[in-house]
């Protein structure tokens, strides 16, 4: 979704206006009404209760019906209950107070005992426990496992007389967006406005998240047929009408707000106008850039704006140049940036800035993209000799996928280690599986068993992945055919004892042309 040129004009010009904002007085103005903005939803947000609340008896979010008790379902439009007293010897809010206190595994657990054993006491969990609830719940399990137990916290908050802070609206909207249920989304967002419920600079950077798909951890599964999701999100919306909604609505767009519609458009393949925001908001300079300068904007964005450029904005520009198989250009986008703000990338926090050089560089690799196959290795040269950088768990698995590509089968052994020395024996087994399995189905069956063998006395904990290689060498009709095509290949043929086709032709030649002095075609 795109607007026309006029519209890219119009949206130059705000934009414009919010940068010299930034850059004077009126800025500390606006950075405090965002203050003020997050801080007077907390206040304001009652409306919220009353309207989420026939939404959950209405819709159920998503057409997915809530398990949740009757008793509870009655009560939603009902004055929030009285605090009541337990009346077990252990009340089973106290466990899961002790629960939340200690952030145990268990607190989902503990909770449902509350909810079903006494579920009236819950009117005495305190609100920051609520919150600690929330958030613990949004990041156990797999996103339709919490989407389902979040809408029970959110019902039951609701009920107890508790409004979402908008950090909760933004996690309740994210995980229906992750669990399939895009137009939740829509659904909540419809509802704050409808409730003018005051919108915070997150809560429109989420919204711009989840309706312009700019969030690169969902690109991948265009490029991994086994994601556990159907689809990536939908886009419904346009970033740059967001951004204009936002400048409409009294609030300027923070860094992470152009970032967003950075990826978003590169990721529909929009790279002219993302390379106009960036000329606009940051003053990198473009040749034929769709948006117009203005002559009076000033020149770089001072320190202190709430758009000043870091190494998030630079893994923005990797990001949406890759995901449209340009990396390379990417790359000098970035430097430009990174040497017009002196952007230091050789600590720690750059690490998200290298994996997405990473990423995108083993996704767009020569044959499959244009990114030249030399890139991987060099890029990991300059995060761990020119940098001194310790690579995330997450590079390591690129460097994995990188070495499986070229058959390096040591090069992923050698992650072995690597990862244990990680605590993390999940990976290390998938390193152990992927090089035996690979070794096998190229001919080398015997050795990849004997390396299992081999890793499986020296790694104990690695047993069961080592299993699964096992079974998949003994078992894999793929192997099977190699083995015996390999076998073929290293048996020499037996000597022929009737005359090839080409020898019966020279034969022929030489007694024609004794014959004749000529040569005479003969048809054999």
């Amino acid at each position: 979704m795109s607007l026309n040129c006029s519209g890219r004009k119009v949206l130059s010009s705000r934009i414009s206006t919010v940068s010299k904002l930034a850059n004077s007085r009126a800025a500390s103005q606006l950075r405090a009404l965002s203050t003020n903005v997050e801080q007077s939803s907390l206040q304001q947000h009652s409306a919220w209760t009353s309207s989420a609340s026939s939404t959950v008896e209405s819709t159920s979010f998503g057409s997915k019906d809530l398990n949740i008790d009757p008793f509870f379902s009655n009560v939603l439009m009902s004055t929030p209950l009285a605090p009541k007293q337990s009346t077990l010897p252990i009340s089973e809010l106290t466990t899961l107070e002790h629960a939340l206190e200690n952030n145990s595994s268990e607190t989902w657990t503990k909770f449902m005992l509350c909810f079903e054993n006494e579920p009236e006491t819950l009117a005495n969990l305190s609100r920051a426990n609520w919150s600690k609830l929330f958030v613990h719940v949004s990041k156990q399990g797999k996103d339709d496992v919490n989407w389902e137990h979040l809408q029970i916290v959110f019902t039951t908050m609701v009920k107890f007389g508790h409004q979402l802070t908008p950090t909760e609206l933004s996690i309740f909207m994210n995980k229906a967006s992750l669990a399939g249920f895009h137009n939740v989304v829509q659904e909540v967002w419809s509802h704050i406005n409808q409730s003018n419920i005051p919108k915070s600079i997150l809560l429109w950077n989420t919204y711009m998240a989840l309706t312009c798909n700019a969030n690169p951890e969902r690109w991948h599964r265009k490029f991994n047929a086994r994601s556990r999701l159907e689809k990536e999100p939908p886009i419904t919306k346009d970033p740059v009408d967001i951004i204009s909604e936002m400048i409409a609505d009294g609030l300027s767009p923070n860094n992470k707000t152009y970032e967003q519609a950075i990826m978003s458009l590169g990721q529909s393949g929009d790279l002219d106008y993302a390379s106009g925001i960036i000329s606009s908001v940051w003053k990198i300079k473009f040749d034929n850039s769709p948006l117009e300068n203005d002559e009076d904007s000033p020149g770089r964005v001072l320190v202190g704006s709430p758009f000043y450029p870091k190494v998030s904005t630079l893994a923005a520009v990797i990001n949406a140049y890759g995901v449209q198989d340009q990396l390379v250009e990417g790359l000098k986008v970035m430097q430009n940036i990174k040497t017009t703000y002196d952007i230091n990338i050789s600590k720690e926090n750059s690490l998200e800035l290298w994996e997405a050089i990473l990423k995108w560089a083993l996704l767009t690799k020569e044959p499959t993209g244009s990114t030249p196959a030399v890139a991987f290795d060099a890029v990991w040269q300059s995060i761990t000799t020119g940098y001194k950088l310790k690579p995330t768990t997450r590079m390591y698995k690129y460097k994995q996928r990188f070495e499986l590509s070229k058959h390096n089968f040591k090069g992923i052994l050698d992650l072995v280690p690597v990862f244990l020395k990680r605590n993390n024996a999940k990976a290390a087994g998938s390193a152990l599986f992927d090089a035996t399995t690979s070794m096998a189905r190229h001919g080398q069956a015997e050795n990849a068993i004997s390396l299992i063998q081999s890793y499986v006395d020296r790694y104990p904990q690695l047993e069961s992945r080592a299993y699964q290689a096992f079974k998949y060498i003994n078992k894999s009709p793929q192997v099977k055919k190699f083995t015996e095509q390999r076998a073929r290949l290293a048996t020499p043929a037996p000597a022929k004892t009737s005359k090839s086709k080409a020898s019966r032709w020279s034969a022929i030649k030489e007694k024609s042309e004794s014959s004749s002095g000529l040569f005479n075609p003969v048809t054999v």
